[in-house]
C-alpha cells in the first residue's frame, strides 16, 4: 500500500501557526495519559481521548491529544517516534495539537526524519529540559527528576493531576483573585492531646474555655489551621 505523504513542522514552529491550521508532526512521545471518557457539548455523546506529551530537537513540548478508537487502540510505548498526519493546531494553554478524525499516525515509521530525531533523542534529548509555548520552561531532569511542566488550572483538572495513588507535580502561574480572611491559626486549647478549638467568655473576662475538657485556660494556644 502506499505510505501516506508528511509535510512535516517543527513543534517550535507551531508558535506562528495560525489556530485551527492543520500540520503534520514527528515527535518523540515523552508521556502517555490514561484514556478518559468527556461528554461532547453539541450532541451529548460520550467519546473517549487520550492526551500524550511530545517533544522534539527545536527544544519543545507540547499536549496532543488522540480520540475515539485511537485513543483506545493506542499501544505506543514512552519514547517512540510517531508520525502524525493531520493534527489540528489550538490555542488552547498557547498551543496544542488535536489528531483529526481523518489523521493518521505511523509508530517508528522507517524515515530519515524519524531516524535523526531518535538518534538526537538517545544521545542528549533524553535529559534536556523543553519549552513550552506560553514562553515557559519545562524542567525534565537529567537525574530522573519529577516532570515539573508549567500547566494551566483546566489542564490540572483536564487531567485529573492529583487523582492517583502516585503524587503528580508541576507548576502553575496564577493570579490569586480571593484571600480568606480569617488568620492562619486559631485558639486551641493547652491541655496535652487536646487541639480543640475554646471560646472565649463573655464579658471580656480574658477566660477561655474548652467544651470538650471544661477546662478554663487564662490565654489559649494558637495553632495553625
Amino acid at each position: 500500500m502506499p505510505k501516506p505523504k508528511f509535510n512535516f513542522v517543527n513543534l517550535a514552529e507551531l508558535q506562528n501557526m495560525d489556530k485551527d491550521a492543520v500540520v503534520d508532526v514527528v515527535c518523540v512521545v515523552k508521556e502517555i495519559g490514561e484514556t478518559s471518557e468527556i461528554v461532547s457539548k453539541t450532541t451529548q455523546k460520550p467519546f473517549q481521548k487520550r492526551d500524550l506529551s511530545v517533544v522534539d530537537n527545536t527544544g519543545y513540548s507540547v499536549k496532543l491529544t488522540i480520540w475515539g478508537k485511537t485513543a483506545q487502540s493506542f499501544e505506543a510505548s514512552p519514547e517512540s517516534i510517531v508520525a502524525f498526519k493531520g493534527l489540528k493546531v489550538s490555542d488552547f494553554g498557547g498551543r496544542s495539537l488535536s489528531l483529526l478524525s481523518s489523521g493518521t499516525m505511523m509508530v517508528d515509521p522507517d524515515m530519515d526524519e524519524a531516524h535523526k530525531l531518535k538518534g538526537w533523542y538517545d544521545a542528549e534529548g533524553r535529559g534536556s529540559a523543553y519549552s513550552t509555548h506560553q514562553g515557559m520552561a519545562t524542567s525534565m531532569g537529567a537525574a530522573g527528576g519529577a516532570n515539573q511542566a508549567y500547566k494551566t488550572i483546566q489542564q490540572v483538572k483536564d487531567e485529573n493531576l492529583g487523582m492517583n495513588d502516585t503524587p503528580d507535580t508541576f507548576s502553575t502561574k496564577a493570579t490569586i483573585v480571593y484571600i480568606k480572611q480569617q488568620g492562619a491559626t486559631y485558639p486551641a486549647c493547652k491541655s496535652e492531646g487536646c487541639n480543640k478549638k475554646v471560646i472565649e467568655s463573655p464579658e471580656g473576662s480574658g477566660q477561655w474555655v474548652c467544651e470538650r475538657c471544661q477546662i478554663t485556660h487564662d490565654r489559649p494556644q494558637h495553632r495553625y489551621m
